[in-house]
């Protein structure tokens, strides 16, 4: 039995709000929040991501092997 490939992790710099909100289970305010702050400065590492106002930085922590910022 094969698993297959494992899905490549979703860079949050580039994520759609759907991505966000499907892969990164984000609420759609918290989605809006994330890509207003990364169009001013994008994430180098998920811990940027704990001072954008508006999200609750413990749903990319539980996620964060399937999360990235580069």
């Amino acid at each position: 039995h094969f698993k297959g490939e494992a899905a490549a992790p979703l860079n949050l710099n580039r994520a759609t709000p759907v991505q966000l909100q499907s892969i990164a289970g984000l609420l759609r305010s918290e989605s809006a929040a994330l890509i207003a702050h990364r169009t001013k400065a994008p994430c180098k590492t998920l811990d940027d991501l704990k001072s954008v106002a508006g999200l609750d930085f413990t749903k990319i922590e539980k996620r964060r092997d399937r999360l990235v910022c580069f």
